[in-house]
């Protein structure tokens, strides 16, 4: 049961807490006994003063009753005034009946006593029965009119009356009087003051203290249900007694809960300790299952440990026959992941030697191979996934700076419930074999038209070698004019039995020993054969020989095969480019240089259209060719590149790089 939170108490505003009630009382009790102070003073200061000025009229009033003092004198304020205490006004002798017969100032002589402003003509009636004063005005400034009765001196009855007129200031005198006044008040304030505090402290703070503390030590000892009793006040004390209040409730529901809970507690202490000996009774029989489990477990590790190692065993056994396998062996499921491949798929694929697909970085096709590859074997595999049936292909893939063809049987693996779940595919590498065909087919073709042109050859020297020798006869007997003509016939018929011998030498199939070969001949002896062809289509030809050429070591019937070869394919590229660019400069060098490496380079640069860049690894392959199915074979560049080689030099292929067209270089060794 979640205890509950009492209320923040509420903040009591300033003015109505217990502090301001206290400053208030003691406020209003000095204000009140300063009232009543200021009121006696001034009725006893006023008093006073008229007493001591009746003294000092009456004393004036019986020096002139016995003549010690003259009427006259009344008249003057210097005289008069000391005797007085105050400053006279006004100062008048006023005969029985009221008229006045000495005064000052002189102009109120001969009036009459009632004529005057400011008097009251009852005053006249009470002064014969004695001195009588009237104080007009409050203040710091007071008006006294005195008549004074001056008496016979035989009879004692009034005969003469003295009137007078003063004006009294208090203020010197007040001020005094309100310096007394002020600590009378604070003397009698402070003991007043004190008292009532008592008396409110004892009610309003001591009283509700008391009752706070006894309430205290009842909670202490143990009186929960103890609470602040009366009605509380709406202050600082009241708000303490309230949370006081608020405190023992929330205390006394928080015990009650405690003990609640410890009363739970202990209920579920005595259900857990009961179910604990029942666990107890339990986990020894279940641990004698236990033991009983383990053993029978040991002994199926065991076996199962001599059975992974059989299978190890078996693993190893099976991947070594893979990897000693010439041909490439490797699984792949149908998320196109490979699971298993040898070590000749590695080394077909241009992939790092990985003795198990855990070894590969990322087992997925498109991570391991060229988007072109990937997308071939994903071919292959989907294809063989929905016939169900195995499937041989031949595909060509690029390795290193050419390509490579594989001929790939794959064939569907299914698990137990018959699905097929990987594809296992192998591949042999057949490129050898592809090229040796190849090449077998080139050799029967040059034979066939070996053959052709030697019959050919045959055919034309007899008919040549006649107009040569009739040409001849009649140069001998001819006149001025006509044997230019005749020397020009015999001239022509020498160069067409030169381009027969040339046929008949290059269609010749026996085997040529390795001879040197002068460079400078060769490419005369070739360009011979091409130069009508060269020209007719606008091509300019150009010889670049470095001299003190050295021959080279060679067949030179192969390496006029492969100049022969050269100088066609740049003939085919110049009239394309003709084609596209009416006007364009045709151009083809021909040039043999001195490496650095003493061995020779032969070169045949063109203008021509050149070769896309995707391209150029794969024009030396054979049957490949740029030229329209009509015009080429595919492989006059893969034999000129495999005569080459077997010379023991150096063939390559690339655009020229501040121009159009191809260069063409074939390195040659040097003859010892």
């Amino acid at each position: 049961m979640p205890s509950s939170v009492p209320p923040a108490p509420k903040r009591i505003p300033l003015h109505r807490g217990l502090g301001a009630r206290l400053g208030v009382t003691v406020l209003l009790v000095e204000l009140l006994i300063f009232a009543l102070v200021a009121h006696w003073q001034h009725d006893y200061l006023g008093r006073s003063q008229d007493d001591a000025f009746l003294q000092r009229v009456s004393s004036v009033s019986a020096l002139m009753g016995r003549g010690l003092l003259s009427h006259e004198s009344l008249t003057n304020p210097a005289y008069l005034g000391p005797l007085l205490g105050e400053e006279p006004v006004m100062a008048m002798v006023l005969g029985p009946d009221g008229y006045i017969f000495n005064a000052m100032p002189a102009s109120y002589s001969g009036q009459h006593f009632q004529e005057l402003p400011g008097v009251d003509p009852a005053w006249l009636q009470e002064a014969r029965q004695g001195v009588t004063i009237h104080a007009v005005g409050q203040g710091e400034e007071r008006r006294v009119y005195c008549l004074a009765p001056l008496y016979a001196a035989m009879d004692h009855t009034p005969f003469l009356y003295a009137f007078f007129k003063v004006r009294i200031i208090n203020g010197q005198t007040e001020k005094r009087q309100l310096r007394l006044l002020f600590l009378y008040g604070s003397a009698l304030g402070v003991f007043i003051t004190s008292g009532l505090l008592l008396i409110i402290f004892h009610r309003q703070l001591f009283l509700p203290i008391y009752a706070t503390a006894q309430a205290l030590r009842r909670l202490e000892a143990g009186e929960l249900g103890t609470r602040v009793e009366g009605p509380l006040k709406n202050d600082q004390l009241g708000a303490l007694q309230r949370g006081l209040n608020t405190m023992a409730q929330s205390l006394e529901e928080t015990v009650t809960r405690l003990q609640e809970e410890i009363v739970q507690r202990r209920q579920v202490e005595d259900a857990l300790r009961r179910s604990n000996e029942t666990l107890e009774q339990r986990v020894l029989a279940r641990t004698q299952e236990l033991e009983d489990l383990n053993s029978q477990l040991t002994q199926e590790v065991a076996i199962r440990q001599g059975t992974e190692a059989a299978l190890r065993e078996s693993n190893c056994q099976l991947q070594g026959v893979l990897d000693n396998s010439p041909t490439a062996i490797f699984l792949v499921d149908v998320h196109h992941r490979v699971h298993l491949c040898n070590a000749r798929f590695s080394e077909l694929y241009g992939l790092p030697a990985s003795p198990s697909p855990e070894d590969l970085p990322d087992p997925r096709l498109e991570s391991l191979f060229p988007p072109e590859v990937a997308a071939a074997i994903r071919k292959t595999h989907d294809a063989v996934q929905a016939s169900g049936t195995p499937r041989t292909v031949e595909e060509t893939i690029p390795r290193g700076d050419g390509f490579a063809t594989l001929m790939t049987t794959a064939f569907p693996m299914r698990n137990e419930r018959g699905r097929i779940w990987a594809v296992c595919s192998i591949a042999t590498d057949i490129t050898d074999r592809k090229r040796l065909e190849a090449e077998t087919v080139r050799a029967g073709q040059l034979a066939s038209i070996g053959e052709l042109a030697a019959g050919v050859a045959h055919e034309i020297n007899n008919p040549i070698n006649g107009i040569i020798n009739y040409a001849q006869l009649l140069l001998d007997d001819a006149a001025d004019p006509a044997r230019p003509m005749l020397a020009s016939i015999i001239r022509q018929a020498e160069r067409v039995a030169g381009i027969v011998r040339s046929l008949l030498a290059y269609s010749r199939v026996d085997e040529e020993a390795f001879a040197p070969v002068n460079l400078a001949e060769l490419i005369e002896d070739s360009l011979s054969l091409t130069r009508y062809r060269l020209e007719r289509s606008g091509v300019l030809v150009d010889v670049e020989l470095s001299p003190g050429l050295p021959v080279v070591r060679g067949r030179p019937r192969e390496l006029q095969q492969v100049l022969l070869n050269l100088l066609s394919n740049a003939l085919h590229a110049l009239t394309e480019r003709q084609r596209r660019t009416p006007g364009a400069e045709l151009r083809c060098t021909v040039r043999a240089t001195l490496r650095e490496d003493r061995r020779v380079a032969l070169q045949v640069e063109d203008t021509g259209t050149g070769i896309p860049a995707e391209l150029l690894p794969k024009v030396t392959l054979p049957f490949f060719t740029t030229k329209p199915k009509e015009q080429g074979t595919g492989l006059g560049l893969s034999i000129s590149r495999a005569i080459v080689e077997a010379h023991g030099g150096e063939f390559s292929l690339h655009n020229v790089e501040d121009g159009p067209g191809v260069l063409a270089q074939a390195i040659l060794p040097v003859w010892p």
